[in-house]
C-alpha cells in the first residue's frame, strides 16, 4: 500500500472535522453527562473561530507547548497541535515555538 503524501493527510483530517450535520445535543458532553448538558469553554482556551478553540495541554511535548482542539457544540480532530511564531496552530512540531 502506498503512503499518502503529508499535505493530503492534513487536508483529510481537516475535512473529517468539517461535519455539516447539526451536533447531537448532549453527545459531546460525555457518557456520564445527561443529554443536553451545557459544556463550558475552558478558561485558558484560545478562540480561533465561532465555537472552535485551542486549549493548552498541561504538559509540554519535547519542550513545546502543546494544544488540543475544543468545541462545545461539535466534533473536533483528536490531535496534538503546536503554535508557530506567527500564531498559527499546526500539527508539525518542527514549525513550533519551543524552549
Amino acid at each position: 500500500m502506498r503512503s499518502m503524501p503529508r499535505p493530503w493527510l492534513v487536508a483529510a483530517l481537516a475535512l473529517v472535522a468539517c461535519d455539516p450535520r447539526e451536533p447531537d445535543t448532549g453527545a459531546e458532553a460525555g457518557a456520564s453527562d445527561p443529554p443536553g448538558a451545557v459544556i463550558e469553554v475552558p478558561r485558558n482556551a484560545i478562540r480561533l473561530h465561532d465555537q472552535f478553540y485551542m486549549v493548552p495541554l498541561d504538559e509540554r511535548v519535547g519542550g513545546c507547548q502543546a494544544y488540543r482542539a475544543f468545541s462545545p457544540t461539535g466534533r473536533v480532530p483528536q490531535a496534538i497541535y503546536y503554535r508557530t511564531p506567527d500564531g498559527r496552530f499546526v500539527m508539525d512540531r518542527g514549525l513550533a515555538v519551543c524552549d
